[in-house]
């Protein structure tokens, strides 16, 4: 069965984050509609748990690989019509993966963001960089079309 959603997680040094992040993806409840492809720019590291899941496709890239040449491998390797990012310290709520396959199946949408919340609040730097890179995507959020003046305030 060829995947609905693919999402795209770039995996480095922080393993046990990774492991965490994959693990929120894989108990999404659209099972085989769901692919993940994860891009290893730690090669040699130990595998991380639940990689040995049929719905995991790995790569590893040459350390120091940016992290867009590592996203860009991501979307090469995927195989669903529907591409999602997530990175290594965020979590995949229940529903998510649900969510954004309902959201491109309602209209024409060239992209579809979904609601984000830290998954290590308190630590300071990630509250920070949280707050700067993804405000306009925190609850409350309500569902529906973002217009060019939201997206151009977050720039």
């Amino acid at each position: 069965m060829t995947p609905e959603l693919s999402v795209v997680v770039v995996v480095g040094p922080r393993r046990a984050r990774a492991e965490t992040c994959l693990r929120s993806l894989l108990d999404q409840e659209i099972g085989e509609r769901l692919e993940v492809v994860v891009i290893d720019v730690e090669p040699g590291a130990t595998p991380i748990t639940g990689q040995e899941d049929p719905r995991v496709r790995s790569r590893s890239l040459p350390p120091g690989t940016t992290f867009a040449t590592a996203r860009v491998e991501g979307v090469r390797l995927a195989q669903g019509a529907v591409v999602a990012f997530l990175e290594e310290h965020c979590l995949a709520l229940p529903g998510w993966g649900a969510a954004l396959l309902r959201a491109y199946a309602a209209g024409p949408w060239a992209g579809v963001g979904a609601r984000v919340e830290n998954a290590n609040p308190g630590q300071g730097t990630s509250d920070i960089t949280g707050l700067l890179a993804y405000h306009h995507f925190y609850a409350p959020l309500a569902s529906g079309e973002v217009g060019p003046a939201v997206a151009s305030r977050s720039r």
